[in-house]
């Protein structure tokens, strides 16, 4: 990571009308154990000086990197991992080191990863801490709540202060399949608002020798438009180095997000539930949007199955249903009752957003 690859990012961000770039693990001076480079050997506990800018990578500092990011209006985020050390007791120290963020080159979006409650009292201070930033900056700043491991707050509580980061997965590993991130935000969204849950998209054309050539189900077989689609349930998350895209998957990438954009503010405020079966990669899933008591949008995933044709049964009534984005369905019916939906789809893979009207 180096201020001049940020910037790269910064501009493929712009290009494609995205809202923000974070700077993940490795803007910091303090490198963790995480790090590909053999020095990193934090995680429990840092010192104030750890939260600086890295010197070598970032030896302007911020202000040029951030002033570019208004620019192009993109806003950055940044990785924080507060000091697990005597139960996080230097929650006040870290707060601090947020707001100082904040004021001087007012970034606004903190992801806040390695929490581990291995007692009351790491919990209340972790309380604290974002009681203080939040406090502090009057609401301004948003956390996005990594959730991947250990004991942490997120999918039951502590959800006032932002967002949630779903999931760790990566096509370096081979454990990325996008039914995968499907079947968890699915499950998921019946008990957490699923508009909170930053869902990611991976680079589906990364590492295709981890993946078996045959494998119906892997990203590169599975698709762009299916894996962006994923990800529109809840904040579509770019999980990527953006600079490492080709033309025509940005040329994909920036037709779905236009659609996206423009259907978007007809979603705000709903509440998303998840219909169909559970997803498998071989079955048929779906979500609904919920506004008023009266289901408004459909999103419809068809797995890989032989079935080119699926009902689907509504929380509510609607008059009609019509097309608004993704794969044409050679069919769309409301059946009698008013209360279900058939879909017909063609191909082995296919996602669909469709409005539900009343009248």
């Amino acid at each position: 990571m180096t201020a001049a690859f940020i910037m790269k990012e910064i501009d493929k961000a712009a290009d494609l009308g995205l809202s923000h770039v974070q700077l993940d693990d490795g803007w910091q001076q303090g490198l963790s154990r995480n790090s590909a480079h053999k020095s990193g050997v934090k995680w429990e506990e840092w010192s104030r000086e750890d939260w600086n800018p890295h010197d070598e990578r970032f030896p302007n500092g911020f202000k040029a990197l951030v002033d570019y990011a208004k620019s192009e209006n993109i806003r950055l985020g940044l990785w924080f991992n507060p000091s697990q050390n005597n139960s996080y007791a230097h929650w006040e120290r870290d707060a601090d080191i947020l707001i100082d963020y904040f004021r001087r080159f007012g970034i606004s979006v903190f992801k806040i990863d390695g929490l581990s409650f291995y007692d009351k009292r790491s919990e209340t201070n972790i309380r604290k801490l974002l009681d203080k930033v939040f406090n502090a900056t009057s609401g301004q700043v948003t956390f996005n709540m990594d959730v991947t491991a250990n004991k942490r707050a997120g999918y039951h509580y502590l959800q006032e202060y932002g967002n949630l980061f779903l999931e760790n997965r990566y096509t370096d590993w081979g454990n990325y399949y996008p039914y995968r991130t499907l079947r968890n935000v699915w499950l998921l969204s019946g008990y957490v608002p699923a508009e909170r849950l930053q869902v990611e998209i991976l680079n589906i054309n990364r590492n295709r020798d981890k993946y078996h050539a045959d494998d119906p189900l892997s990203p590169e077989n599975t698709g762009w438009q299916q894996a962006f689609a994923v990800g529109s349930v809840g904040q579509p998350l770019f999980w990527m180095e953006l600079s490492g895209l080709g033309t025509d998957d940005l040329n994909i990438l920036q037709s779905g997000l236009e659609e996206y954009h423009r259907i978007l503010p007809e979603l705000q405020g709903a509440i998303v539930l998840p219909i169909g079966e559970e997803p498998t990669g071989f079955t048929w899933s779906g979500f609904v949007w919920i506004k008023n008591n009266q289901p408004t949008h459909a999103l419809i995933f068809k797995g890989l199955t032989t079935e080119d044709t699926h009902t689907f049964n509504l929380p509510g009534h609607i008059e009609n249903v019509s097309y608004l984005s993704g794969a044409v369905p050679l069919a769309l019916d409301v059946m009698p009752g008013k209360d279900r939906i058939t879909v017909k789809l063609q191909g082995r893979q296919a996602s669909v957003f469709l409005k539900l009207e009343q009248e």
